[in-house]
């Protein structure tokens, strides 16, 4: 797989960061003892999402890859979700990522569903 990411980036350093993130992963592991750990992806870009899940998936954490398609069909629908820097996202777009991360964790069966026709609870001001 190592050829298959790099590709087009310096395979050492890549293979580097890999290995130095899977370390980094294993202490977090360790130290979340019976936590759910998840991660997700802010955005889509190869081969970097490739290598998380991959390693990701060496550990048995879930990679919730919601996130970034939630983003990227909403600014499809033209919502702009990104702060003027086009980088972070704004409140919106923290609205879509908090609503794919709910679903993703809804269907994980960490967090009950919400009974329909149940009111979320007001925003605070």
């Amino acid at each position: 797989m190592e050829g298959e990411i790099a590709a087009g980036h310096e395979p050492a350093l890549l293979e580097q960061s890999r290995r130095a993130t899977g370390e980094i992963l294993d202490r977090f592991k360790e130290r979340a003892g019976r936590w759910l750990l998840v991660a997700f992806p802010a955005d889509e870009q190869e081969p970097f999402t490739a290598c998380f899940r991959q390693i990701f998936a060496e550990r048995g954490i879930p990679f919730l890859e919601d996130v970034p398609r939630a983003v990227a069909a909403a600014e499809g629908r033209g919502l702009r979700l990104r702060l003027p820097d086009g980088a972070h996202w704004n409140a919106a777009g923290h609205r879509i990522v908090g609503e794919a991360l709910a679903g993703a964790l809804i269907r994980l069966g960490a967090v009950p569903a919400r009974p329909a026709g149940e009111a979320r609870s007001p925003a605070r001001p």
